[in-house]
């Protein structure tokens, strides 16, 4: 079942999760949302340069599009799935990998200090960290590329 949704001016179809889920509202970055463990939220941001729109939900980020954008990338195009992205305004608080090294998917690659809390930015499959563009200690914006990864060559 999904449910269709307007962030910033864009429509975007969301899928909704099996079992109970009860959308509660959608702000400009933000939607928020209710499940059998509580009140969440998820945070959307567009990257100023490529223009994509990202959805952060519970430590993991995803590149989404709108439907328009979607048809144009499934004709050749590619969203670029290499790249782990402050999904928030915050600090770099750690990076728990270095250049070189290899991640597996799902596991934290850098944490994001912000509103108090730590973020963890997690890799969405097994690649292999190529730079690291901000230092612990650092501001990023929202949308700012905070480690950049590549596929491993076999």
């Amino acid at each position: 079942m999904s449910e269709k949704i307007i962030v910033n001016g864009n429509e975007f179809e969301v899928l909704k999760p099996q079992g109970e889920f009860k959308l509660i509202s959608v702000e400009d970055h933000a939607i928020h949302y209710q499940t059998p463990m509580g009140r969440k939220t998820a945070n959307f941001f567009q990257n100023r340069k490529s223009g994509e729109t990202y959805l952060s939900i519970e430590g993991k980020t995803y590149c989404v599009n709108d439907n328009r954008q979607r048809k144009s990338k499934r004709a050749g195009g590619k969203s670029d799935p290499l790249s782990i992205v402050a999904p928030m305004p915050g600090k770099v608080f750690k990076h728990l990998k270095a250049v070189g090294e290899t991640v597996i998917d799902n596991e934290t690659v850098s944490i994001l200090e912000a509103m108090k809390m730590e973020h963890p930015l997690k890799a969405v499959k097994q690649l292999k960290i190529s730079k690291i563009n901000f230092n612990e200690g650092e501001q990023v914006k929202t949308g700012d590329v905070i480690v950049e990864l590549e596929e491993i060559s076999q």
